[in-house]
């Protein structure tokens, strides 16, 4: 009997062929570090891990299991959010899996969900001291998993994929990633978005199909976008601030009226429009020049950052709008492109 395999089947063993040669080199990274800091992990753990089900994945960000596990969210990063065409969200959620006895890592779990079934599926990712029965269940799990999910090998290969590059990157110096290289673009839930009616809400308060004043450079008329989702993440997270002065108020005596300043706050890297282009918050220096709305004139002008003050405070929740032709939009009544 003649067997076809087709072009799908083909690319599902090509995601899970680079997943097998993407974990070794990570793992043995970590384990390089301090062997005695790992151990291996029995196959009964593993499917302990597999059949544990999370209350709320969103804000579960540190636990300690009944088994004598302790789920420990990677780095404290926010889920890797895939938007597929097919219109349903999916999410991977890393943990670092560590026993609470001798407190040595046992490897890592990656937490697959999508938007529409709220289907989850936990895959245990084997530490270089796992044996071959233990890297053998691994196997078959990604296996099973994919012909149940589509997407679910896929999204799992681009995040490791993605850690083994940060770790390249950093040249091994200890961690999968940094803080630094976060890849939500996000604001605190008091930052203020400007409506087409000139007032403004939380940012936490949008809804979808708000009207946003956008910014379309130096235009009589004031342009205008829609918004399309609200996205929220939990977890912990930096949050640096700016603090702008009018452009004019720089060069004014000191018996001129005195000129209100403003401030934007945001994650270090959620793109800011500036008069050279366009830069990550975190990267923004004092003199900078940031475009910023003024209601009293109903135009545009230019700001200067006067103070910057980076990692200042942490939050556990932090929100992105996503518009209508992908248009930037106004908090603060800063001039804030899209992620």
């Amino acid at each position: 009997m003649k067997t076809t395999i087709t072009k799908t089947s083909k690319i599902k063993t090509l995601f899970i062929l680079i997943i097998l040669m993407i974990v070794p080199f990570i793992l043995e990274s970590i384990s390089a570090q301090d062997a005695s800091k790992i151990k291996g992990i029995t196959t009964q753990e593993c499917l302990l891990l597999k059949n544990y089900k999370f209350k709320d994945l969103e804000k579960d960000t540190y636990l300690k299991l009944d088994n004598g596990f302790v789920l420990d969210r990677f780095e404290m990063k926010p889920p890797y959010v895939f938007n597929f065409s097919d219109g349903m969200e999916r999410k991977i959620f890393l943990f670092k899996i560590s026993d609470s006895k001798d407190k040595k890592d046992l490897g890592l779990l990656a937490v697959y969900k999508n938007s529409k079934t709220t289907k989850s599926y936990n895959l245990y990712i084997p530490n270089a001291l796992s044996d071959k029965v233990v890297w053998g269940m691994y196997i078959d799990e990604l296996k099973d998993a994919d012909k149940l999910e589509y997407g679910f090998s896929s999204t799992v290969a681009f995040v490791l994929g993605k850690e083994l590059s940060s770790l390249m990157g950093a040249g091994g110096a200890g961690a999968l990633s940094s803080k630094s290289d976060e890849y939500e673009f996000c604001f605190p839930e008091n930052a203020m978005v400007m409506l087409n009616n000139k007032t403004e809400v939380p940012i936490s308060k949008i809804n979808k199909k708000d009207i946003l004043i956008s910014y379309k450079g130096e235009q009589p008329k004031l342009k205008f976008t829609k918004v399309n989702k609200l996205i929220v993440h939990h977890g912990i997270f930096d949050i640096s601030k700016v603090i702008l002065q009018p452009k004019e108020s720089i060069f004014a005596s000191v018996i001129d009226i005195a000129f209100e300043t403003t401030e934007i706050e945001a994650t270090n890297n959620h793109p800011i429009f500036t008069t050279k282009g366009q830069r990550k918050l975190g990267n923004i220096e004092e003199g900078d020049v940031v475009i910023c709305f003024e209601s009293a004139t109903n135009s545009f002008k230019e700001f200067v950052v006067v103070k910057t003050m980076r990692n200042y405070r942490k939050v556990d929740a932090v929100y992105n709008i996503r518009t209508e032709h992908n248009s930037n939009y106004l908090i603060n009544k800063t001039v804030v492109l899209p992620k």
